[in-house]
């Protein structure tokens, strides 16, 4: 997910997920710690869209519940609080159409020409004509647009009409098959990822504090194996069954963790990524007290990093 702008207009962010709602809304009233600037959110979304869509599609023989990627995400004014929208009309050109916020580096969706500010116009003949400048800040119309472009990429290709510059276009889109997961990220102060079985949310502050991609891949790959996992289910599930038992259910939910440790070891060596780097980030999170390890769902880092450490040892045992 990319801006590629170097525009200082939005001094403080917050992207609001309404019960899990996939898309976010931006507004003015409530501030962010970091104070991020349009361009730097750009880069943070570039980064997590790309290292999101080679895991993805990378591991798709791992999940029962697949989709086709483009590797394309799209944002509209209706997102963003009325105050900042004079501004976002001005320095971004964004107006009544939705328009590319964010691309996957030599995704399918860049690769077929679409560029980061390109209106879109209309998806496989649909007119996007329902966008209104004036919407009170809301999710729904970007949702319906997202919906739109799942439902036309469900045969893996999908032709959209843009305009870039003044100039209408068409382009043609063939999508790679891969996990079912959306990934965004979230404006915050603390250092946080976490996954509610069909999205995966990743902090700004957890962007800044890894040392390279590699880092980044890995705290994906853990929330991308709780969705692969279904561990949302599963501990909806064992909630009900061991209402009674805190102990028994504590247990549970640190195996879940456990389990999605050691899975997305396989996770970032299938997609070409350092599997060693979770235990390099694991390492350096788990003494801040303002990290998720903090929580009692959680095992223990060291633990957690000697399990990781055992199984990157039997991974070479292996000749993997």
């Amino acid at each position: 997910m990319t801006y590629r702008f170097t525009l200082q207009l939005i001094s403080r962010w917050l992207w609001v997920f309404l019960a899990w709602l996939p898309s976010p809304c931006v507004g003015e009233d409530t501030q962010n710690d970091h104070a991020e600037s349009v361009s730097a959110f750009g880069y943070y979304d570039e980064r997590v869209a790309t290292l999101a869509h080679k895991l993805a599609v990378a591991n798709a023989d791992f999940c029962t519940e697949r989709e086709y990627r483009a590797g394309l995400t799209v944002h509209h004014l209706s997102q963003y609080d009325p105050p900042l929208r004079e501004n976002l009309q001005r320095e971004l050109a964004l107006g009544v159409e939705p328009q590319v916020l964010a691309l996957a580096a030599t995704g399918p969706a860049e690769m077929a020409g679409l560029r980061v500010g390109d209106a879109i116009l209309s998806i496989d003949g649909q007119d996007l004509n329902f966008f209104s400048i004036d919407h009170p800040m809301s999710v729904e119309p970007i949702n319906t647009l997202q919906s739109l472009i799942d439902a036309a990429f469900e045969d893996g290709f999908a032709r959209l009409i843009v305009e870039t510059e003044g100039t209408e276009r068409a382009v043609e889109i063939e999508a790679e098959l891969g996990c079912r997961s959306k990934f965004y990220v979230l404006p915050s102060s603390k250092l946080n990822a976490r996954a509610d079985g069909m999205n995966v949310v990743v902090t700004s502050s957890l962007i800044l504090f890894v040392q390279n991609d590699d880092e980044l891949a890995a705290a994906l790959a853990h929330e991308l194996a709780h969705n692969v996992l279904r561990h949302r289910s599963r501990i909806a599930q064992a909630s009900r069954l061991l209402e009674n038992d805190r102990r028994a259910f504590s247990r549970f939910l640190r195996s879940t963790e456990s389990d999605a440790d050691l899975l997305s070891l396989e996770l970032l060596q299938r997609a070409g990524y350092d599997p060693a780097a979770a235990i390099s980030l694991w390492k350096r999170l788990g003494p801040k007290k303002e990290s998720f390890f903090g929580s009692t769902s959680h095992p223990g880092w060291r633990e957690r990093v000697y399990q990781m450490e055992q199984a990157l040892e039997q991974f070479s045992s292996n000749g993997r």
